[in-house]
């Protein structure tokens, strides 16, 4: 009684990584030779069966192409003895293509503890966890020790962000005490990926990486039921969104290029391929400057840091360059105060209001109300103008 296990997670067909069009196709067009790589490697192996944790695609954004993909795939496993053994995660939660139903052992989106009878005369296993739950409620009984000698694997999906470091340690020492041969994880942020010494093994996102964490997995069970795992490398590609919020500390656009692209250079997982999606957020001195060349900017620190990069500033604002030049924190700090307190006299606000119409700042959605949250754009463009028209600078 000798298994081997494929042990996958979040391949995420059809899920967005970037508000850039060509940086998602090129990234799908990676998830579909990835997951064709996983295919060919079960085969190859011939293993027991695939796991999949969680997240094999959006449902919200499936498209025809891909659901074909994985409905071809699932067939060419079948016809080679290889079941595939399924435990939803927060993209593919509770629901799956109808037409593939048939061909999978499903780990429901709650607890499920059943032997299953693997296709094809293969031994029996006892699949056994839990799939995508916003509730991570682990009871000790669930963890006892079964009557019979049916061997047990445990699939579980985590959503990282969702709990607490505390909680999830927690989870880990509960897992310890299983009977289980191992618990497959997915959904993991990677860094808890190199757990040693457990019986349980994550496997993160297949493709791109967005972690030091494995995204495929070998499990080998021998007779005696000793378990070894070991990672195979299907993608070279990793992804990693930097956020940068606190742009107005760069006295100018150079420096604050600058500031990115050596965060990039550091961000960067050794012998891949770089997909960075970087986020510039909060007051910023040299705002105009980036809404006016952003592209540009981007094609040269792309080229730079030899990275696919995606500038992100859809949530940046303009800072006011007191007499010149940028001040600290703490004055950036009071101009915001100083905006925030509108909301709180109605005299100013409305007096506000009117002046920002008056210069057809921003409107609300029915072209009537002021949107509240635009009123410190407003107050920034017009202490923009006037700070401006006092030294001649284009901030």
């Amino acid at each position: 009684m000798a298994y081997k296990f494929v042990q996958i997670s979040d391949v995420g067909f059809n899920h967005s990584l970037s508000t850039d069009s060509e940086i998602n196709k090129y990234v799908e067009n990676l998830r579909r030779e990835s997951f064709i790589k996983v295919i060919d490697l079960c085969i190859e192996e011939k293993a027991t069966a695939l796991l999949i944790l969680g997240n094999l695609y959006d449902e919200q954004h499936i498209t025809f192409e891909n659901a074909r993909l994985i409905k071809k795939s699932f067939a060419r496993l079948k016809s080679n003895d290889i079941a595939i053994v399924y435990a939803h995660g927060s993209l593919d939660k509770g629901y799956f293509l109808d037409s593939i139903e048939n061909d999978i052992i499903e780990i429901k989106n709650r607890y499920t503890s059943q032997v299953y009878s693997l296709p094809f005369g293969i031994d029996s296993v006892n699949f056994e966890g839990i799939g995508y739950s916003k509730r991570l409620v682990f009871q000790d009984e669930y963890l006892e020790p079964k009557d019979d000698d049916t061997p047990s694997v445990g699939l579980m999906y985590i959503d990282s962000s969702l709990y607490k470091e505390e909680t999830l340690e927690l989870l880990h020492r509960r897992l310890e005490k299983s009977t289980a041969l191992y618990w497959a994880l997915g959904g993991s942020d990677g860094e808890r990926a190199s757990v040693q010494g457990t019986n349980f093994y994550y496997a993160g996102h297949l493709c791109p990486k967005q972690s030091d964490g494995p995204g495929c997995l070998m499990i080998n069970i021998t007779n005696k039921l000793k378990v070894s795992v070991s990672p195979v490398s299907l993608c070279d590609v990793a992804f990693t969104t930097i956020r940068v919020d606190d742009a107005y500390k760069s006295k100018d656009i150079y420096q604050l290029m600058e500031r990115c692209a050596d965060l990039i250079m550091k961000s960067k997982v050794p012998g891949c391929e770089m997909i960075v999606n970087l986020v510039l957020s909060g007051p910023c001195s040299c705002y105009n400057q980036l809404v006016t060349h952003r592209e540009e900017l981007q094609g040269e620190i792309s080229k730079i840091t030899e990275t696919a990069l995606n500038i992100n500033i859809n949530n940046l604002t303009k800072a006011i360059k007191p007499e010149g030049r940028i001040e600290e924190e703490s004055h950036i700090t009071e101009l915001l105060d100083e905006c925030i307190r509108l909301y709180d006299d109605e005299e100013l606000y409305n007096r506000t209001i009117n002046s920002l119409k008056a210069k057809r700042v921003f409107y609300g959605r029915e072209g009537s109300t002021a949107d509240k949250r635009k009123i410190l754009e407003g107050v920034d463009s017009i202490l923009l103008e006037s700070a401006i028209k006092e030294d001649g600078h284009d901030y």
